[in-house]
């Protein structure tokens, strides 16, 4: 909890000194990036659930230094199937993160970071051969939270206008409730939600 309200306060902190027309790379208004890829979605109960993931970002120069902060807007679709047993889960994610930047060559560049990210579960459910187990969140469901944050670490990169991305999100609430698929399964759905991401995309 110390943790969280150290990088809330470094967040506000970071958000409030920056300038609303801070040069970006020696440009103006070219801070927003798109970009969709792979997304790896794991927990204890699940297992590992791959998928899809797509997004929208805006990152910002604090001051004229090397320290920089972004908001980033995700939405994830993961699936899988695994002896008739499928799982799938669509969600949103809000992120807010510090970054440091690094010039490796002329327009080339590095963004290595960590963050905060609030996320929204939209659906989740379970089915045997076709037949509705549970859903994850909602009435009568699992016990699962719609709502979970998390801290997420990783990198951006930038060449020109080509971005490259790649992250590491880990939960900091239990996925859900104490639930069991089976009543002789001892063992709860109490883990938590980690998640892998790599992207590509461009600048604009």
């Amino acid at each position: 909890m110390k943790t969280l309200k150290l990088l809330l306060a470094v967040f506000a902190i970071v958000a409030f000194e920056s300038p609303s027309s801070a040069q970006y790379w020696g440009e103006y208004n070219t801070s927003f990036f798109a970009y969709a890829g792979f997304s790896s979605l794991n927990s204890q109960k699940t297992g590992t659930l791959p998928g899809a993931t797509v997004g929208i970002g805006h990152i910002r120069q604090v001051g004229f230094g090397h320290v920089y902060w972004d908001v980033d807007l995700r939405g994830t679709f993961n699936s899988a199937t695994v002896n008739k047993l499928e799982s799938r889960t669509s969600n949103i994610r809000i992120s807010l993160d510090l970054l440091r930047q690094f010039e490796l060559a002329d327009k080339t560049y590095l963004f290595p970071y960590v963050g905060l990210g609030c996320k929204a579960i939209l659906s989740g459910k379970s089915t045997w051969n076709n037949k509705l187990i549970s859903r994850w969140v909602g009435d009568h469901s699992m016990g699962g939270s719609r709502f979970n944050t998390g801290i997420q670490f990783g990198m951006r990169f930038f060449m020109k206008k080509l971005y490259v991305g790649a992250e590491y999100h880990i939960a900091f609430l239990k996925t859900f409730g104490d639930y069991s698929f089976r009543p002789s399964d001892k063992t709860t759905l109490s883990s938590r939600f980690r998640e892998f991401s790599a992207t590509v995309g461009f600048r604009f």
